[in-house]
């Protein structure tokens, strides 16, 4: 069987949206992710998406390789001018996988523990 797939997606790191004292955390955080998940026996990728970008590559992207659960970032949830972003992203997953679970992380570290709960 193959391991469950997830797919994080969430600003790219240096979006003007998150702080810059912030940026090297994230990007730092992100880099470890894949060594928590791949640890657990899990799959995982993060899609970097923004406002501006758009949500097609995200969208061909779960196409190609079909999500069990996408983890919508904190940087997006956690800022009120995105909002409708995050609404998009979610129509954009479910116009693809409808049945596709959506979960949430507080930071990158939390991310596997968001994996966990599905």
């Amino acid at each position: 069987m193959a391991p469950k797939y997830f797919v994080l997606i969430g600003l790219p790191s240096d979006h003007h949206l998150i702080p810059a004292a912030v940026q090297p955390k994230i990007a730092e955080g992100l880099a470890k992710i894949g060594a928590k998940f791949e640890a657990e026996g899990l799959d995982f990728h993060f899609f970097a998406a923004s406002p501006e970008s758009g949500l097609e590559g995200f969208k061909k992207h779960l196409q190609d390789k079909p999500a069990d659960a996408v983890i919508i970032g904190m940087g997006v949830r956690g800022n009120p001018e995105l909002t409708v972003f995050l609404e998009q992203i979610i129509d954009a997953a479910r116009s693809v996988l409808p049945n596709v679970r959506i979960l949430f992380n507080t930071t990158p570290e939390t991310t596997i523990d968001a994996a966990k709960r599905y």
